[in-house]
């Protein structure tokens, strides 16, 4: 019995080394990878983003905020860190990496839409992992993820299972300092499949409240945008009401300025968008066009301190 448990115990020994080594090589390496989420980590981790003005948000920030033009109205350096496929959570945790290993910027342009407060990490979740071996990262994670996610994911190596052919699928930057533009994948992809509904999880809204007030504490500039959607999305009864009534209070609450561009004219023009949701390249264009003139006169009339 004696002779069992020794065999054992080395057994587990040798195989536990080898799965923290070869977790430690592959996340070396896939924090390198060519997906848009994975640039920005490795941009914001690396302390690379020296940026004046930030857009944090969804997917819809990050095909909606483009940089050079941003930069070309407000004579500023800035940089998209919107999370595809995640809101608040991952958008806060993302935020709190990059005033860990970065300057804090001058004014922080906060992107709203109904999923802002959906409590969902189960899209693209490989993006996280390379960065466990932080430990910064990993409280970070346990804070805005729960326990739950940290104890899932937090498997050496082999948490990494099924994922790995496709996050190195591509060896081509997909970014432009954070902006990601892609074709649409639809036949039709201005019809919408299923009715737009506003979230309000757990205790989301507070702490999206808490971070915008914290924002304001530092002496950073914030505005709150809720980005163009094709004028054929569909609302469920009372919730197009319900996400304005939020953030309205959310504006007043926290005396944060709030910008609306749900009914601006692009809305009408198909050839603007990937789908209902995300702009492409020629929408960007126009809409960022749009939000920096509307910021410089924001700025011009002392609404935006700090910045």
């Amino acid at each position: 019995m004696r002779g069992f448990l020794s065999k054992f115990l080395v057994f587990a020994l040798v195989t536990s080394v080898a799965l923290l080594a070869g977790d430690y090589v592959l996340s070396r390496w896939m924090r390198r990878a060519h997906h848009p989420n994975s640039e920005i980590w490795y941009e914001v981790m690396e302390g690379k983003v020296d940026a004046d003005v930030i857009a944090l948000g969804s997917s819809r920030a990050n095909t909606a905020f483009y940089p050079p033009v941003v930069d070309s109205v407000l004579d500023t350096y800035s940089w998209n860190l919107g999370v595809l496929g995640h809101h608040f959570e991952a958008e806060n945790l993302r935020y709190e990496m990059f005033r860990l290993h970065n300057r804090k910027p001058r004014l922080v342009v906060q992107f709203v839409d109904p999923q802002l407060f959906y409590a969902n990490t189960s899209f693209d979740r490989v993006q996280f992992l390379p960065w466990f071996w932080d430990r910064a990262f990993r409280k970070g994670i346990r804070e805005n993820f729960g326990s739950g996610f940290f104890y899932k994911n937090a498997i050496p190596f082999v948490r990494y299972h099924s994922f790995l052919p496709w996050e190195v699928s591509s060896r081509d930057r997909r970014t432009e300092r954070g902006f990601h533009t892609y074709e649409s994948e639809r036949d039709d992809p201005y019809t919408p499949f299923y009715q737009e509904v506003f979230f309000q999880d757990d205790d989301l809204p507070e702490r999206f409240i808490a971070l915008l007030r914290s924002l304001k504490k530092e002496g950073i500039a914030v505005v709150m945008v809720n980005p163009p959607e094709y004028g054929r999305i569909v609302y469920q009864e009372g919730q197009r009401e319900a996400m304005r009534s939020c953030m309205d209070s959310i504006a007043l609450i926290t005396g944060t300025p709030y910008l609306d561009y749900t009914g601006m004219a692009l809305c009408a023009d198909s050839t603007c968008f990937i789908d209902t949701w995300h702009l492409n390249l020629k929408g960007a264009l126009v809409f960022s066009d749009s939000l920096s003139n509307d910021i410089l006169r924001l700025r011009r009339a002392g609404a935006l301190p700090g910045f």
